[in-house]
């Protein structure tokens, strides 16, 4: 027989791994873990996943619940933090160095602290840096976005930023998920284009979304994160953020209506990130998106019928109060269709001071 006492596999199985065999060996059904466990959907996912490491009290559950001794569990928990470490999955100095501490502790108004990891595993509740990369990994390969091998830090300061929505969307209380209700306030946002204050439109928003069972949360991104909006299922419901990048109405009514058009029209199981806007756009399903909103903003006319609205100032402001929009989201949807030079016409545009955007928080 040959000796394998001393073999060190290239890989690492999560506990729950073991988790998954054990209820397929009792019958027991997934779904009804959570339960069991006395945890939520969204927390099972990180168990079974290997972000959420198995504490005493975790053990316990499992043990009581599905079997297995509360030792056997806590040992498979060292087993797996074990064998993450010894693949040295993670080049944790290059992460610390490029992680943005100042965009955290102004966000969250840490102290600015002298420790940097243990800022960072806090930040992202992640017990060490293998199971941090492995979880943002795992998120990547499900985003629409583009991807590499190595370790991105564009990927960083995405993963950063996520982070931060989900710790703001944590006191947001909604309804169930409601994506008719949405579609029936389309109008009622549509109508908010026409706004002029943050103030009074960015809370009314997080007021519709929240009746629909949307989450929405505006926040700056940190340093290299070239994102305008995403939205992704988080703790049971699908969470809306939006940077504001650029500062400007068409762009920020844009990117709204087009994760509107996610809600709508896809399953909320991947990450949707919207990138520049005026990117071409290859992906049909976010050729869907962008579709939805130009068809919303610009009441169904098509590009041949924008190529013959008038260019000046005047005839512009007329067409979009026909259209029930600001004049600055049609300037942005000519720009964007090639029809108007990105030079012409940007002073009809709003725009907007990151103290006017962020008194509304």
């Amino acid at each position: 027989m040959t000796q394998l006492s001393s073999f060190k596999a290239n890989w690492c199985s999560t506990p729950g791994s073991s988790i998954l065999d054990l209820i397929e060996h009792k019958n027991i059904p997934k779904a009804t873990l959570p339960s069991l466990l006395n945890i939520s959907i969204s927390a099972l996912e990180d168990l079974l996943n290997g972000f959420k490491p198995i504490d005493d009290h975790m053990a316990e559950n499992l043990s009581n619940s599905i079997g297995g001794s509360i030792d056997f569990w806590i040992k498979r928990e060292k087993q797996y933090r074990d064998d993450l470490k010894r693949l040295q999955l993670v080049p944790k100095e290059e992460v610390l160095k490029n992680f943005d501490t100042e965009y955290v502790i102004q966000s969250f108004n840490f102290f600015n602290p002298k420790n940097t990891e243990k800022l960072f595993l806090s930040f992202f509740d992640t017990p060490d840096f293998p199971s941090w990369k492995n979880k943002y990994e795992m998120l990547f390969q499900r985003t629409l976005f583009k991807k590499s091998e190595k370790l991105d830090f564009k990927k960083l300061s995405l993963a950063t930023w996520l982070r931060a929505a989900e710790i703001h969307s944590k006191s947001i209380v909604v309804e169930n998920l409601d994506t008719s209700k949405l579609i029936a306030s389309l109008d009622e946002i549509k109508e908010l284009t026409k706004e002029k204050d943050p103030k009074i439109f960015i809370p009314l928003l997080k007021d519709i979304f929240a009746k629909c069972g949307i989450k929405f949360v505006v926040l700056r991104t940190p340093t290299g994160c070239p994102v305008s909006g995403a939205i992704r299922l988080y703790d049971n419901n699908p969470l809306l953020i939006l940077s504001f990048r650029f500062r400007t109405d068409d762009h920020f009514w844009f990117t709204i209506f087009h994760e509107i058009g996610h809600l709508v029209q896809h399953q909320i199981d991947e990450l949707y990130l919207e990138k520049e806007l005026n990117e071409k756009e290859t992906d049909i399903i976010e050729k869907e998106a962008n579709l939805f909103a130009e068809r919303i903003l610009l009441s169904g006319l098509d590009s041949t019928e924008l190529e013959r609205f008038p260019i000046n100032h005047r005839d512009l402001i007329r067409r979009a109060v026909r259209l029930n929009i600001s004049p600055g989201i049609l300037v942005g949807q000519l720009q964007h269709h090639g029809i108007v030079s990105y030079q012409h016409f940007n002073n009809l545009k709003r725009r907007y001071t990151w103290e006017e955007i962020f008194s509304t928080q």
